[in-house]
């Protein structure tokens, strides 16, 4: 099947180093179709391509961007989440240097009109670099190793609509927001930004249980 005009997507940004996996989760609105669109593996390829440069730039060199998975939520019935294939998204960071502790991440923070915290998103943005640490302990903010202006970069493609590309002018388009569960709707980010510090996700720790990649 194709998705069509007011289809809310999630979308699954999938890292990977040694044995542990990382997942950063999205939502968008189907805004544009084009033709007769693209077809559920195109639009996980599109949201693949669409983040992996960004991804990668921000990642040790021994961790890998695997790719995305994406399905339809809403309106229901939701349909199975489709995996883009690892030959057409996967990328091993470029950051180059030494993982910092796997719990540390950079963190992208989005806005919407909408007011207080179901107006606000953010993005855990996994295994960065010893290279990308400050001497303050705190993310590199100037010069060549400058990972906050590379997480700014991963921020300003959460403010770009998403395009999965059936080919021939065949397309759609993706809006990225803030997902409200019990409206059933999304608020399209108007803002976003990276952080000047470091953030932590503890299931990415060194204690878990490994994790097996699902693509």
């Amino acid at each position: 099947m194709s998705y069509v005009m007011g289809d809310i997507l999630e979308a699954r940004i999938i890292c990977r180093l040694n044995n542990q996996i990382a997942v950063n989760v999205l939502h968008g609105e189907v805004t544009t179709v084009s033709g007769t669109g693209c077809s559920e593996l195109q639009m996980a390829r599109g949201f693949a391509d669409h983040f992996r440069t960004a991804y990668a730039a921000l990642m040790t060199g021994t961790a890998e961007y695997r790719g995305a998975g994406t399905k339809k939520i809403l309106p229901t019935p939701a349909t199975l989440e489709v995996l883009s294939a690892p030959t057409a998204g996967s990328a091993f960071g470029t950051a180059g240097g030494d993982p910092l502790p796997l719990q540390v991440s950079g963190l992208v923070g989005f806005t919407t009109p909408l007011p207080g915290r179901h107006g606000r998103g953010r993005t855990y943005v996994p295994f960065p670099s010893e290279a990308d640490n400050g001497a303050s302990g705190h993310p590199s903010s100037t010069g060549p190793a400058n990972y906050v202006a590379r997480l700014n970069d991963l921020a300003n493609l959460m403010l770009a609509v998403v395009i999965g590309s059936g080919g021939a002018g065949n397309s759609i388009e993706v809006t990225l927001g803030v997902l409200d569960r019990t409206a059933g709707t999304i608020s399209f980010n108007t803002a976003a930004a990276g952080r000047g510090g470091w953030a932590t996700q503890r299931r990415r720790g060194d204690f878990g249980a490994g994790n097996v990649s699902p693509i």
